[in-house]
Formats: structure tokens, C-alpha cells, sequence
């Protein structure tokens, strides 16, 4: 029966592939959110800077004016925060994909030396039957000089 000698290793790396794959799968959910967030704080922005414009023209009262402006510039503080925070996001997602890469060819070498000693093994297998049937055909020849 075939047993691979190195299979808690590679059982420790499958594993240590698929806890990266994993880590992946979150930081490409985060970023997507990332880029959720800040798509939907671009759109309010857009939105509060044509209602500035629009008060600044009708030239209403002050407050309001004042009001606004403070407004515009706390979305626009959090538009800088959104696009950090998605650069964060990308630059976390770049790092999760290459320790995935890392752990798929780490794995893959395990795994091809898995294969090939599974190839010497029925190699040896298959020699160790032609040895037996060559014993046989020598012995049943040996008899029929009998």
C-alpha cells in the first residue's frame, strides 16, 4: 500500500493555502467595500457642492451659506479618508494575493513530489509483479521439462 512520506506536509501546507485563499476572499470583500464607501461619499459630495453652489447663488441668508460650507468641507475631508482607506484596502489585498501565490507554489511542490514518488512507487510495483510472473512462467516451464 503507498504512503508518501511527506504527507503531513503537505497536508500542512494545503491547509496553510487554504487559510490564504481565505484572507483573500476578506480583503477583496473589504476592498470592495472600500470602494462602495467612497463611491457613495464621492456621489454626496457632488450632490452637497451643487447644493453650495445653488445656495451661494440665490444668495440666501448666512447661516445657511456657512452651514454648507462646513458641510462641503466635512464630506470633502471624508472623501480623502475614503481614498486612504481604499489605498489601504488595495494595498492589503496585493499582499493577500501574493502570500495565496506563495502558499499555491509551496504546495505544489510538495505535490509533485508527491506525484513522482507515487510514479517510482507503482514503477516498483509493477517490477516486483513482472518478477513474479516471470518466476511463475519459469517455473511452470521447468515443470513441462519434467
Amino acid at each position: 500500500m503507498y504512503r508518501f512520506s511527506l504527507q503531513k506536509v503537505l497536508d500542512y501546507r494545503k491547509k496553510k493555502e487554504e487559510l490564504a485563499q481565505q484572507k483573500l476572499a476578506v480583503a477583496l470583500q473589504e476592498r470592495e467595500q472600500a470602494r462602495f464607501e467612497l463611491q457613495k461619499t464621492e456621489e454626496e459630495f457632488t450632490d452637497c457642492q451643487r447644493v453650495y453652489t445653488d445656495i451661494q447663488s440665490t444668495q440666501t441668508d448666512l447661516a445657511r451659506l456657512m452651514q454648507a460650507a462646513d458641510y462641503t468641507g466635512l464630506l470633502a475631508k471624508q472623501l480623502k479618508a475614503r481614498q486612504e482607506e481604499l489605498l489601504a484596502r488595495e494595498i492589503r489585498l496585493l499582499e493577500e494575493k501574493r502570500q495565496t501565490e506563495q502558499a499555491m507554489q509551496s504546495r505544489k511542490i510538495i505535490d509533485k513530489l508527491r506525484q513522482k514518488d507515487y510514479s517510482r512507487y507503482l514503477q516498483e510495483m509493477n517490477k516486483a509483479e513482472q518478477k513474479q510472473l516471470d518466476e511463475i512462467a519459469r517455473l511452470l516451464f521447468l515443470q513441462q521439462d519434467n
